[in-house]
């Protein structure tokens, strides 16, 4: 396939998360050319911002199960009559078809929070209906600081230079054995990572046959892509890239401290296992290892 330049990549791949007051739409699948990023996604992404002008705000319900994550700030969530406060970097699991109302949970502090809805079509495909359920403060959310982390979630783990910590959220994703636990128990058409490495680690190259999309949390990621790696950009905090399917592409931390990302990867549990292909013969699919759980 053809490899983007680092122009195409930041002009059709790349949004920033921090200018968006008070509202705006990373990627949709709706509706892709009006959104941030217009290329096709099988998940809809929304930055929403309480600040001293907009201190609350109401979502209407949606047709799928979504997901909240507390970017900054904190914010207070009521949904069904029932409420719970997220600081940040925790993630919560929101009911199907029921509004949501979110209030500035400190003046002094604006909140952002994004909101990830997926397609109704990846339920229907897969003959799936909307899981989540039960009290917001139960297990639907997962607060950062008691999500468990695994130092060998991925195949290539054991790697000098490719370690890292993978707090699961949602979904297996690409974690190699069943022991890896998502702190979120529903399923998803997607799966929700943060990842910690320490400076100067990273991901060697790989490719996925569905999307993936990184957030920098506390830092910036060191991006390159190809099969040589011929491309190369620095993604700052808070900015959000969105991968081509099927394009070879690693990263490093390079903050010279340790570092957290978001990472996203399409499709459900099975789907996002068997999307993984490395560049060397040395990560065999991860399917081919483990028995279908």
């Amino acid at each position: 396939m053809r490899v983007p330049s680092a122009f195409d990549l930041a002009r059709h791949r790349m949004a920033p998360l921090a200018g968006a007051s008070p509202s705006a739409t990373v990627f949709d699948y709706r509706d892709p050319a009006a959104a941030g990023i217009p290329e096709k996604h099988s998940f809809r992404l929304d930055v929403l911002v309480l600040d001293p002008d907009r201190r609350r705000a109401r979502i209407d319900g949606a047709p799928t199960d979504r997901i909240m994550f507390c970017l900054a700030g904190n914010v207070h969530v009521t949904q069904s009559g029932d409420d719970v406060s997220l600081r940040r970097w925790d993630c919560l699991a929101l009911e199907a078809s029921q509004a949501i109302d979110l209030a500035r949970g400190d003046d002094a502090v604006e909140a952002r929070v994004l909101l990830l809805t997926p397609d109704p079509a990846a339920y229907a495909a897969a003959g799936r209906a909307a899981t989540v359920g039960g009290e917001l403060g139960g297990a639907r959310l997962a607060r950062w600081g008691q999500v468990k982390g695994y130092d060998d979630a991925f195949a290539t783990s054991g790697t000098p230079g490719l370690e890292k910590r993978v707090f699961k959220i949602l979904n297996r994703g690409i974690s190699a054995g069943a022991h890896v636990v998502p702190a979120l128990p529903f399923e998803f058409p997607f799966a929700m990572s943060i990842i910690e490495m320490e400076a100067g680690k990273g991901a060697t190259l790989h490719s996925h046959a569905t999307e993936e999309v990184f957030i920098p949390l506390d830092g910036a990621l060191d991006l390159f892509w190809g099969d040589s790696a011929e491309g190369m950009l620095r993604v700052a905090e808070h900015e959000l890239v969105s991968m081509p399917t099927g394009l070879m592409r690693g990263f490093r931390n390079e903050n010279g401290r340790r570092f957290h990302m978001i990472a996203l990867v399409g499709g459900w549990n099975r789907q996002s296992i068997d999307s993984v292909t490395y560049r060397s013969d040395s990560f065999p699919a991860i399917s081919a290892k483990e028995p279908v759980a």
